[in-house]
């Protein structure tokens, strides 16, 4: 099996086709912070996660050297082992969240020996810190599994891991043809902050919190917004309703910003109910219909009213009793079945 980081037929070809694509999904895709991506150095990317699969294609695009960048996906996509070998090629490996289950997490030790390698190669690794999605500018609480992995990575290769906070700011995450903007913050040298951490009485777990805080902060920076503004989310209690609903929320802003300032709604505007007269009493087609009219009159309702409480109902009427009917003439003599006339006079 082939490294993520190594040489894949005809996936330099690809690249200039995807990111073309990616580039004619916006108006304009810009870049700013480059410098701030070590060279020649162990790398973790690590952007916001708003859009699903455009915020990897952008970061897709993002020059850096060797024009390269490896990612981590959620492990379900991996279970069929044809999309399995597809996104492997693509240099996508699979990462377990905790709502996988204890046996899913546990394979992300295998996992982390290949993104270790492919960082003692120099080769930047993307990963959305977050484990989920919003369609909102913002940051949700950051998992400690980034700082884990760079710990990892520190004790093996015996080099210093940077994480470098990446801002996505879409200035639009409903319509097409608008501008992107990728920014790339200050890099974090994960050993460092840990040691000082460490040495300033913070436990394992407080320096993770500490550390996490500074990653968020960064990035919500990196999109314009004050991270002591902006609320952090219970990690315990935010759950895929609460991600829904985040969502709708968005979508009813971008709904009455654009009616707002007059520009196109993005979906029809539905008219309320109005409450409509009850239809009258359907015409039986039956040519009998007047003659069985006044036998069935009493069991069906008056127009605009229902059926009378205190009214008892008669029995139906029997098929000698319809047969005894007069015919006229060219009339069928096959009884009338009162399912139908049933139907008929209540549905």
């Amino acid at each position: 099996m082939s490294k993520i980081h190594g040489r894949h037929r005809g996936y330099k070809e690809l690249r200039h086709y995807v990111d073309m694509c990616t580039r004619s999904c916006h108006r304009e895709v810009r870049y700013e912070g480059l410098e701030n991506i070590p060279e020649d150095s162990a790398v973790l990317l690590s952007p916001n996660h708003c859009a699903a699969l455009m915020d990897a294609m952008v970061i897709l695009a993002t020059p850096v050297k060797g024009g390269v960048i490896c990612f981590g996906a959620r492990s379900d996509i991996f279970r069929k082992p044809a999309v399995a070998r597809i996104l492997r090629w693509l240099r996508i490996v699979p990462l377990a969240r905790e709502r996988n289950g204890l046996s899913e997490v546990a394979k992300n030790f295998e996992v982390f020996d290949e993104i270790i390698e492919c960082l003692g190669s120099h080769v930047p690794f993307c990963m959305f810190s977050e484990g989920t999605h919003r369609a909102m500018r913002g940051m949700l609480p950051i998992k400690k599994g980034i700082f884990r992995l760079a710990r990892m990575a520190i004790e093996k290769t015996g080099q210093p891991v940077y994480i470098v906070p990446a801002g996505i700011d879409y200035e639009d995450f409903y319509q097409g043809q608008h501008r992107v903007t990728v920014r790339y913050g200050k890099p974090i040298d994960v050993g460092a902050e840990f040691a000082a951490g460490l040495a300033s009485g913070l436990t394992e777990a407080e320096t993770y919190r500490q550390l996490a805080y500074k990653l968020r902060s960064s990035n919500l920076a990196l999109l314009g917004l004050d991270p002591e503004e902006e609320p952090l989310p219970d990690a315990t209690t935010f759950s895929a309703r609460d991600a829904w609903r985040a969502r709708r929320e968005a979508w009813r802003d971008a709904r009455a910003a654009a009616r707002a300032t007059e520009r196109r709604p993005l979906f029809r505007r539905v008219l309320p109910r109005r409450s409509h007269p009850a239809p009258a009493l359907p015409r039986l087609h039956d040519p009998r219909a007047s003659d069985l009219a006044p036998a069935l009159a009493h069991h069906a309702p008056d127009e605009g009213q229902g059926l009378d409480p205190d009214r008892p109902l008669r029995p139906p009427p029997r098929a000698a009793d319809l047969h005894s009917l007069p015919h006229p003439p060219g009339a069928s003599r096959e009884p009338v079945r009162y399912a139908v006339i049933k139907k008929e006079l209540f549905f």
